[in-house]
Parts: C-alpha cells; sequence; structure tokens
C-alpha cells in the first residue's frame, strides 16, 4: 500500500528524531518499523519540510488525523513540496480563512467591518486589533486570522495554517466561546479543505493510485 509522510529534513522522523533510510538510485530505502503515515485527505495537519511517497507493510490502523504502520519504507521523495509550496499553501489557508470570517462578519451585521476585510490580505494583522465596534465573540475569529499572517510573516507556516483552522471554527460557532460541536467541525471542515488544496497542487491522488 502506498501513502504519504510529512518528514523533517534529511528523512529525520519529527517526533522520534530518526533518520529513514533514503532510496539508492530506482531502489526503495531499506524498512523501518513503526512510524506515521497519511493518506490525501489528512495532508494539512503534518506538514513538514519534506514529502515522501511510502509503502506500507503489515498492520496499518487508519485513524480520522494519521495512518499508525507497522513497518513502511522510503520509495522517493516529491519535489513538488518545498518551502515556497508550503509558504503559497499558507497564505491560500489566509485567504480561504479570511472569507468565511467575512462572511460571519456580514451575517451578524458587521456589514463595514465585513467590507474591510476585502483588503489585502497582509493588512490582517493590523487590523484584527482595531475592529473595535464587532462583539467580542467575532473579534475572536478576526483575532485570530490576525495571528496566522503574523506567524506566517515570521516563518511558521504550519502555525499560520492551524490558525486559519481555528479562526474558521470560530467564524462558525460564533466566536471560541460558541458551541463546542460547531467550532470542532468547524475546524475540521477547513482541515479538510485545507489537504484538498494541498492533494490537488501537488497532485498527489493519481500518484497513489498508480500500480
Amino acid at each position: 500500500m502506498l501513502a504519504l509522510t510529512f518528514l523533517r529534513a534529511e528523512a529525520t522522523g519529527p517526533f522520534d528524531n530518526r533518520r529513514r533510510p533514503k532510496p539508492r538510485g530506482r531502489a526503495p530505502g531499506a524498512w523501518f518499523a513503526g512510524g506515521l503515515a497519511c493518506q490525501p485527505s489528512q495532508l494539512a495537519y503534518w506538514c513538514s519540510d519534506e514529502l515522501w511517497e511510502v509503502e506500507l507493510d503489515g498492520e496499518i490502523v487508519v485513524g480520522r488525523f494519521r495512518m499508525e504502520v507497522e513497518r513502511a519504507r522510503l520509495m522517493r521523495k516529491l519535489t513538488t513540496w518545498n518551502s515556497a509550496v508550503h509558504r503559497e499553501f499558507a497564505w491560500e489557508c489566509i485567504a480561504h480563512g479570511r472569507d468565511a470570517v467575512r462572511e460571519a462578519l456580514r451575517r451578524a451585521g458587521h456589514l463595514p467591518e465585513a467590507d474591510l476585510m476585502s483588503v489585502a490580505t497582509g493588512l490582517l494583522d493590523t487590523y484584527s486589533w482595531s475592529i473595535g465596534s464587532v462583539s467580542t465573540d467575532l473579534a475572536s475569529a478576526v483575532g485570530i486570522l490576525g495571528e496566522a499572517v503574523s506567524d506566517l510573516h515570521a516563518g511558521q507556516a504550519n502555525l499560520a495554517t492551524y490558525q486559519c483552522s481555528l479562526a474558521v471554527g470560530a467564524a462558525r460557532a460564533g466566536g471560541l466561546h460558541g458551541e463546542t460541536k460547531i467550532f470542532d467541525d468547524g475546524v475540521h471542515a477547513e482541515r479538510a479543505w485545507q489537504s484538498r488544496w494541498l492533494a490537488d497542487r501537488l497532485d498527489v491522488d493519481d500518484l497513489l493510485q498508480r500500480p
């Protein structure tokens, strides 16, 4: 079975700091015990320095957010994933989150503030702390989105995309203190959208379906 895994630089595991055996020429890397992998629908949760195609063997447990495997081996590194694409992805997440927050402001009757959300995304980190007339709950959604922009400017693309999912959850629930299920569903729906964007951008669905 083929799947995907994000690793740190030099094929290093993000949690155990162990280097995975790399492929040599056309030959796959050696099998290694344990590890995590993901399906295209789970990509957004695990972004890191490198994206690899992996072959899985033995017991495979497919969870909501990841796959736990008995053993795996690296097949090839996907060169379509790099720091520039990671940053592009983060800006797309910010724009998508902005649209969700803007729509929530409109539904709540904050039309001038919603219109202000249409300005350049990069201004959000300044705008988010000066919205004044927006209710406290929706102000938190705007504030989180502003933090995402600041995180991206600071080189924290992963944190930025996570913050975007929180902003969408807060927008759907009417704020951070809205109904928990609505908030959680909004967060995971946004993560699903982010994963779909990545899968399409990297064209990984067809890659994993090949014989």
